[in-house]
């Protein structure tokens, strides 16, 4: 009897998506299609309109929503200059806390390495269940690369995690968890390093190729045929919002270390000069 109201009432759990941008909007709404009672909070209350007539309640102030049982903050992160800026995520964890204790917070935002664990001591004084899901959001193919695919989770203690496994569970999104938070804010800004690096690796020969007037695609075609190399194509050069900030956000981290971060940077820029000259 008792695993029977422990499964019911898990089903009820309710979930309070904070930031209903280019994450939030569709995070919410695929919670909405689990049936999970969904709840969003935005400052703009156009993201709100959009998303209302499906939602349990949505407001841009968090006091005048319920205290859902797991809250979901999907706000945007950026730069100040080269410089990491969480602002927007302390900002609605702040919120949260004024709001009350909820079962659990997850992060799903881009944080730099030790952001969770600040807000945890700083605005939720040591006693709030959290953990760090980061999104995997790619808007060009989201049946693939949308809400539901496997992400890697870590929790700022073995309960939250404990807490948020069963969520994400019922919600049909793989986690997969690491053993500290900070390893899972690391990942999501390495996986981004990676693949600027591989991209401006590929602008690099590609600025080797133009110089020694030889075919970069035939060069490219070559070194792809030996069974461990894989080169990119060279394009428009490394545009959007996550790549160059997350680069930054590694750096953050290791700044002493992070030469081949600042190298790749360059060869990007130096790239895009070339695609303008020729343009």
């Amino acid at each position: 009897m008792e695993q029977t109201q422990e499964r019911v009432q898990s089903e009820q759990e309710s979930v309070c998506v904070v930031g209903l941008g280019t994450v939030g909007q569709p995070t919410a709404e695929y919670f909405i299609s689990r049936k999970i009672p969904t709840y969003g909070c935005d400052l703009n209350p156009s993201a709100l309109e959009r998303l209302r007539p499906s939602l349990q309640g949505a407001s841009t102030s968090m006091s005048a929503l319920p205290l859902a049982d797991v809250f979901i903050v999907t706000v945007d992160t950026g730069l100040r200059g080269d410089n990491p800026s969480t602002e927007n995520v302390f900002r609605a964890c702040e919120a949260i806390a004024r709001r009350g204790r909820p079962k659990l917070v997850s992060i799903e935002s881009t944080v730099p390495v030790g952001t969770c664990k600040r807000l945890h001591e700083e605005v939720f004084r040591g006693d709030q269940r959290l953990v760090h899901v980061p999104h995997r959001w790619w808007a060009e193919e989201t049946q693939t690369h949308g809400v539901r695919q496997a992400r890697v989770i870590g929790g700022i203690d073995e309960a939250s995690v404990r807490v948020a496994l069963p969520f994400y569970n019922r919600a049909g999104i793989p986690v997969i968890p690491v053993a500290d938070i900070r390893l899972a804010e690391l990942c999501k800004i390495a996986e981004n390093t990676d693949r600027y690096l591989k991209i401006a690796y590929a602008e690099l020969l590609k600025l080797a190729c133009d110089e020694n007037r030889l075919d970069f695609e035939q060069l490219r075609q070559a070194m792809n045929t030996k069974w461990n190399v894989e080169v990119l194509e060279a394009r428009d050069g490394i545009g959007g919002t996550c790549l160059p900030k997350d680069i930054l956000y590694l750096k953050a981290a290791a700044p002493e270390v992070c030469h081949l971060l600042d190298g790749a940077r360059d060869v990007d820029r130096l790239y895009r000069e070339s695609k303008e000259k020729v343009e």
